[in-house]
């Protein structure tokens, strides 16, 4: 049993003897422990000043007016009512009697009052006389004034003669076709005569060669002029011919009736 003491004694010695080592120490100077760290300071709270007893209210916030909407625009005034023409038909001859866009108005002379202006069709015709057709224009607030003249049948040819319908274009054109077929000829004769000389010339020295060459070189080019001036007159010619075709056929009076006038 005193073991078991002994042995137990020296147990609690021995957990103890780390203990007191480390009190030791701390117990050492310089060897001061670390103050503990200080704990954050708290901020005192602050009393709200009172506002001066002679401070005015704040203003309350104006709301931001709103946008007028925009204007509706302006109703389109109403159109002026159209100002009318008059219109005066008038003929040297008896019994003429005219229609305007193909209602009959009576016989000439007439005066229309008070027509909306604008283009009308006007047709006049008289029993042996060629009728007459054309077009006039009224204008506002204006007199427009038409003569009329029928031919009779007797004196109106339902044709003018070849050489009478034909105008200067054609003329121009036949003139210029006949100058270059002159021209062309000329060039063809000079061309000939060239080659009579450059056949007469013998090569027996450098003289005669080189005249044989100039009269060879003159001929080439008075054969280039002669196709030139040939081809032209013969284009001018045919146009010519077209133009005298259009004359002739554009001047006959077609239907019976005189050609449309325009005024």
């Amino acid at each position: 049993m005193s073991r078991t003491i002994f042995a137990a004694v020296l147990l609690i010695g021995w957990l103890l003897l780390p203990a007191g080592a480390a009190a030791q120490q701390s117990d050492e100077p310089g060897m001061a422990s670390p103050p503990p760290a200080a704990a954050p300071a708290t901020p005192a709270p602050t009393e709200p000043k009172p506002a001066p007893p002679d401070a005015a209210p704040a203003a309350p916030e104006q709301a931001q007016p709103k946008p007028a909407p925009a204007a509706a625009p302006p109703a389109p005034a109403a159109a002026s009512p159209a100002v009318p023409g008059a219109l005066v038909i008038t003929s040297d001859q008896q019994g003429v009697e005219v229609a305007i866009n193909g209602q009959g108005r009576g016989t000439l002379p007439i005066t229309l009052e008070n027509l909306p202006a604008g283009t009308y069709q006007v047709e006049a015709s008289r029993e042996g006389y060629l009728s007459w057709r054309g077009e006039v224009e009224v204008k506002p607030g204006a007199e427009t004034r038409l003569p009329v003249k029928l031919h009779s049948t007797g004196e109106v040819r339902h044709g003018p003669g070849f050489f009478e319908s034909l105008r200067w274009p054609t003329f121009v054109a036949a003139g210029a076709g006949v100058v270059c077929l002159v021209a062309g000829a000329g060039f063809a004769a000079h061309m000939a005569q060239q080659e009579d000389l450059l056949a007469q010339v013998e090569p027996v020295d450098l003289a005669a060669i080189q005249q044989m060459q100039e009269h060879r070189d003159a001929g080439q080019r008075s054969a280039l002029a002669a196709n030139i001036m040939f081809g032209v007159g013969g284009a001018a010619l045919v146009a010519a011919a077209v133009l005298a075709v259009l004359d002739y056929t554009g001047a006959e009076v077609r239907d019976g009736q005189v050609a449309l006038l325009t005024f």
